[in-house]
């Protein structure tokens, strides 16, 4: 694994958690936080959202939640694939736990 490449993971990892944020903006905003009342999907027994405002929404947050956690993992899993030092290494794993 390439610096390079350990770069564009971590500032692609950046641009999801900033949607995320934006994301969730639009959920306090619009009042969606309910949009959504089952997990992981919207209703009991099917994934995806009903036609529903507040529902695509919130499920969209999820979307996007679930993205930075996968970005998230990736960071810290590429730290030991890179050489960082162990403060860097440490601090991609600290994100991800948090």
């Amino acid at each position: 694994m390439s610096e390079r490449r350990y770069r564009t993971i971590a500032l692609a990892a950046l641009a999801v958690y900033d949607l995320v944020l934006i994301s969730g903006a639009t959920v306090r905003v619009t009042g969606s936080g309910l949009g959504c009342k089952h997990w992981p999907g919207c209703q009991a027994g099917h994934p995806l959202p009903a036609k529903d405002y507040h529902s695509y929404i919130e499920f969209g947050n999820r979307v996007v939640s679930g993205l930075t956690l996968l970005f998230t993992l990736a960071v810290a899993g590429m730290a030991w694939l890179v050489p960082t030092t162990r403060r860097q290494r440490l601090l991609a794993v600290a994100i991800a736990v948090a």
